[in-house]
């Protein structure tokens, strides 16, 4: 049986997983997050569903509440 953060994550949008909600596993401690609420990941850049930052490419992300299937440890 899947716990709750695999059930959140997996029901985020098709690309990427992202999701805003309250997870254990967040935006702002991953590896992909630049700074102001940007990320580099390269699924989630593909993910049509997450607005761009319009910065250097980059996608707008909440740090404190989203997360997607892609989150490793900073």
């Amino acid at each position: 049986m899947a716990n709750l953060v695999d059930f959140i994550a997996a029901s985020g949008t098709s690309v990427s997983g992202y999701i805003e909600s309250d997870v254990a596993k967040r935006c702002g401690t991953c590896k992909y997050y630049v700074k102001d609420g940007m990320c580099n990941n390269k699924v989630v850049l593909r993910d049509p569903k997450v607005p761009k930052a319009g910065t250097a490419g980059y996608k707008k992300v909440n740090a404190r509440t989203g997360c997607c299937d892609e989150w490793e440890a900073s």
